[in-house]
């Protein structure tokens, strides 16, 4: 049953790839349709930064914000290059005719930044969910559900 889902993951990855990625793929710039396929979390900050106002931050919750985004950013942005890279070496390595256990390792590789950036990403939501009152949190989902659909 693994084995089965991680090909349907590399498979997965492959078409989406076929759309999404050129041969030489430039992992730094990081289109917002890419970003959403790699990193399936909701981008809080984002709504943050457009919707402070609306939820009347305090100077000392928008510093601690500030604080946070700018230790996690950089380790969310090396994962998310990674899984790109990753994602663009299969693409060719089908595409070279590679060993299937090329392509399986370069699958688990995937997997495991994937699920590094979904537990990051957890983690900086509760870390934001205790900066923010109660009804600051109530709201800052409200907001994300009303203008950040996928």
């Amino acid at each position: 049953m693994k084995f089965h889902f991680k090909v349907l993951c590399i498979l997965l990855s492959i078409f989406f790839l076929s759309f999404s990625f050129a041969d030489d793929v430039a992992v730094d710039v990081i289109d917002s349709k890419v970003l959403q396929h790699v990193n399936p979390m909701p981008d809080f900050m984002r709504v943050i930064d457009n919707s402070g106002d609306k939820l009347k931050l305090d100077e000392k919750q928008r510093t601690k914000l500030k604080k946070w985004q700018s230790e996690r950013a950089p380790v969310e942005q090396k994962l998310i290059k990674e899984i790109m890279k990753a994602e663009a070496d299969i693409h060719k390595a089908a595409l070279d005719d590679e060993e299937l256990g090329k392509i399986d390792q370069l699958g688990d590789s995937i997997l495991q930044n994937r699920l590094m950036l979904i537990r990051n990403k957890a983690f900086t939501r509760e870390k934001r969910k205790a900066i923010l009152t109660a009804d600051q949190w109530k709201q800052l989902l409200e907001i994300y559900k009303a203008s950040y659909k996928k």
